[in-house]
């Protein structure tokens, strides 16, 4: 049951969005990042101010999973 005067919004993409930027940090982070980009972009039409901030988040997870990913590279070498 909904309280009168909320928006029915699809919270699980948020959540869903932003598990995939932690994951981005470890695994693969161009898709799991690129998913998070993608989930904040559909959750925009919703909350314009969540959905730009999980794209931002989503974004720097890409860039400091590779960072992450290539200093763990260079330990091995």
């Amino acid at each position: 049951m909904s309280e009168a005067g909320t928006k029915n919004k699809p919270t699980w993409m948020l959540v869903v969005g932003y598990i995939n930027a932690l994951i981005a940090l470890l695994l693969v982070p161009i898709l799991f990042g690129g998913l998070g980009i993608l989930f904040g972009y559909l959750y925009k039409k919703h909350d314009p101010k969540q959905g730009k901030t999980l794209m931002i988040v989503a974004g720097a997870a890409i860039v400091i999973g590779a960072l992450i990913g290539g200093f763990t590279y260079m330990l091995d070498q």
